[in-house]
């Protein structure tokens, strides 16, 4: 099973369980946080812990030219709702995960 996330799962509007999935995969390539930006319905995964940026309204790495950063990657979903622009730090995505195994059994 390739854990490579394609542009038509990045595209379409996932589902909780699909969103669930696809945070496995790129977990599994090194990914460490999920966020979501301002009234998007794009959660946004990145290696590296991002910051968020109040006056442009995103989540962003620190520095992105850092050697140890991977581009952030993204997949639209807007069924978890519990990962938010509100949010004073970056979801753990093994946190959000290890969650979801006790909220859904």
């Amino acid at each position: 099973m390739s854990y490579r996330v394609t542009k038509d799962e990045m595209l379409r509007m996932n589902t909780r369980q699909q969103a669930v999935k696809l945070l496995k995969r790129l977990s599994k390539q090194g990914y460490k946080y999920v966020t979501r930006d301002l009234e998007s319905e794009w959660l946004l995964c990145f290696n590296l812990k991002p910051k968020r940026y109040l006056d442009l309204e995103i989540w962003g790495y620190v520095n992105e030219k850092d050697d140890g950063a991977m581009m952030a990657r993204g997949f639209k979903n807007t069924d978890i709702t519990e990962i938010r622009w509100s949010n004073r730090s970056p979801t753990l995505i093994n946190e959000f995960l290890s969650d979801e195994i006790i909220m859904t059994g």
